[in-house]
């Protein structure tokens, strides 16, 4: 059953982001994930 994860993130120590993501990517790819977007890829158009 596909299921969607919308979320927004304040980083505040990339290092440690960085570690995490690296630790949880294998996991999100023996699962069938994968990422619709990637960081740095859209904007804010409107609103603060």
């Amino acid at each position: 059953m596909p299921a969607y994860l919308i979320a927004e993130h304040r980083i505040h120590d990339a290092e440690r982001f960085e570690a995490y993501r690296s630790a949880v990517a294998p996991m999100i790819t023996r699962f069938g994930g994968r990422y619709l977007t990637v960081p740095g890829s859209h904007a804010v158009l409107d609103g603060a």
